[in-house]
């Protein structure tokens, strides 16, 4: 029998649909997760494992999960995460990217919000951690949560493995659950320590940043 088949629980889905209940329940305790907010999905063969809507990610099973095809298309009687044109934007614009995880750190949607995005498109960079293992944040203007506007700037966007949302969060891509959020605390301890030091912080210059680049890759 083919394992290419949505949906079957081969051994190789199982363990990747396994560490996303883990990542479920291991941001709600760190805080990154609060009430039913929050939505991570995970790519299995030729669809998608996605939290529900209005599920909070402490109550996370196999059961309530959802399920589609890399169309969108839902498969089962669970509903996806409205935010589910946000998951497949990334999928389409990133090949590689395996997970995704969307939460809204405090952090990071104060420092958006703070942010003039006609003068600067990118989150301030403090920390060499946050720029080694996330590379230059792109911000995205305010869309509403859900939006089909919201989702094509995702999917227009150019990023390494992160794109801030405009006042409300933050989204999250990599090959693995525990890469991916390795790079969401790098970016949110950046953005609380640029609010740390104020406005006047003193940003790492491009070519720090480039430095920095060339040693990860």
């Amino acid at each position: 029998m083919h394992n290419h088949v949505f949906g079957m629980r081969t051994a190789n889905n199982m363990d990747l649909q396994d560490e996303m209940i883990r990542t479920c329940r291991l941001l709600f305790q760190k805080g990154l997760a609060t009430s039913t907010s929050g939505n991570l999905s995970a790519r299995v063969d030729d669809g998608i494992v996605l939290t529900a809507t209005g599920v909070s990610l402490a109550d996370v099973t196999e059961q309530n999960l959802a399920r589609t095809d890399l169309a969108g298309n839902v498969s089962g009687s669970v509903r996806p995460t409205k935010e589910l044109g946000l998951h497949l934007a990334i999928y389409n614009r990133h090949p590689d990217a395996r997970v995704v995880i969307h939460v809204h750190p405090a952090h990071c949607i104060a420092v958006s919000a703070q942010m003039d995005l006609n003068r600067e498109q990118f989150l301030p960079a403090i920390t060499p951690q946050s720029v080694m293992r996330a590379g230059r944040v792109p911000v995205v203007p305010y869309f509403p949560p859900g939006s089909a506007e919201l989702a094509q700037a995702v999917e227009n966007c150019p990023a390494r493995s992160a794109v801030a949302l405009q006042n409300h969060g933050l989204v999250v891509f990599a090959a693995e659950f525990v890469k991916a959020i390795g790079i969401l605390e790098e970016i949110e301890d950046n953005c609380r320590v640029r609010l740390l030091a104020g406005p006047s912080a003193r940003t790492l210059t491009q070519g720090e940043i480039d430095l920095l680049l060339k040693r990860v890759m």
